[in-house]
């Protein structure tokens, strides 16, 4: 939950980012109306609401980035020309690439989101089918979100901060070009807020409190809600949020998870699962503390070998654990 948190700060930043552009207002009542309506939006419509808007989202947004990706190759295409296609490079080595093929692909290897959705699938049929489209889809809009980034930095004076490309971006378009844009941004915003708050809210109510109540998890929700916003009212940047959050989500949940998944039924015992949980939390955090990914992957080590020597402990021990 303090991952989603942060994830969910990152959100809000964006949501901000994006309403000051749409509609002029100062940055700090952007944040403040773009939260309100995410929160709003989570409370009222719940896991079903939020799995049937994907869809639209979804054709908004690739819509969008389409129609973004052409205007600016016809303005200058230089930028995505000039771009040389290496995996690593002298700003971005071997152990870069290693951080994030590990700390942000385990995110997508073991995470509640994607499993609350395919567990909210009509039949197993549907769930095949979703997953693979889902596969084709994150690798097709990866492609087309790393060109429209390269060109609009090419478009951008340089001076600009990261956080601040697209939206610049956006200024400097023609106007119809602009909306298009910020409207599959918004709809990639709120597409993955919605979903990190109800996620978050239902762990809490149905896995921690063993409570399921809807009024009880519109409250928590509405929590989650104005922590994240707290969060994002403290001027990380976006990728600064995203990163912590993966850093503490993956070492402390993801791969416990998944070494857990990889043993025998019954082999995780609950008193080291939860040890194993803490140890990776605390590396991943202290990574993102110290900005030092060998604390994550110190963590992971330790969070895999309390599991496994778990596994060995005699049930009574494990018990007393």
């Amino acid at each position: 939950m303090p991952a989603w948190l942060a994830i969910l700060a990152a959100q809000f930043t964006a949501m901000g980012k994006l309403t000051a552009a749409l509609t002029g207002m100062t940055p700090d009542v952007a944040l403040l109306l773009g939260a309100a309506v995410i929160v709003a939006y989570s409370c009222l419509g719940g896991q079903a609401s939020v799995i049937r808007s994907d869809t639209p989202q979804c054709v908004l947004l690739m819509a969008g980035l389409l129609v973004a990706l052409f205007w600016l190759l016809g303005h200058d295409a230089a930028p995505l020309e000039r771009l040389r296609l290496e995996i690593v490079n002298d700003r971005f080595g071997l152990d870069r690439f290693s951080y994030f093929m590990i700390i942000m692909g385990g995110s997508y290897l073991v995470c509640p989101m994607l499993f609350g959705r395919i567990l909210s699938a009509r039949d197993y049929g549907s769930a095949t089918r979703g997953c693979w489209l889902a596969v084709a889809l994150l690798a097709f809009s990866a492609a087309i979100v790393v060109a429209v980034g390269v060109l609009c930095r090419g478009l951008v004076p340089a001076d600009v901060r990261p956080d601040d490309v697209l939206s610049s971006a956006v200024g400097l378009m023609p106007s119809w070009v602009g909306m298009f844009l910020l409207v599959a941004l918004l709809s990639a915003v709120l597409s993955s807020a919605d979903s990190c708050l109800v996620t978050a809210s239902t762990v809490l109510c149905n896995d921690l409190l063993h409570r399921r109540d809807v009024s009880l998890c519109r409250t928590v929700t509405l929590a989650f809600g104005v922590g994240g916003l707290l969060l994002a009212t403290r001027g990380h940047g976006i990728l600064d949020l995203l990163l912590m959050a993966n850093d503490i989500y993956v070492c402390g949940v993801a791969v416990p998870v998944f070494a857990a998944m990889l043993m025998k039924r019954g082999a995780a015992r609950p008193g080291p699962s939860v040890a194993a949980m803490a140890l990776g939390g605390a590396g991943g955090l202290a990574s993102a503390f110290f900005g030092d990914p060998s604390f994550g992957y110190a963590g992971m080590v330790c969070a895999v070998a309390t599991m496994v020597l778990g596994a060995w402990l005699p049930v009574a021990d494990a018990k007393r654990s």
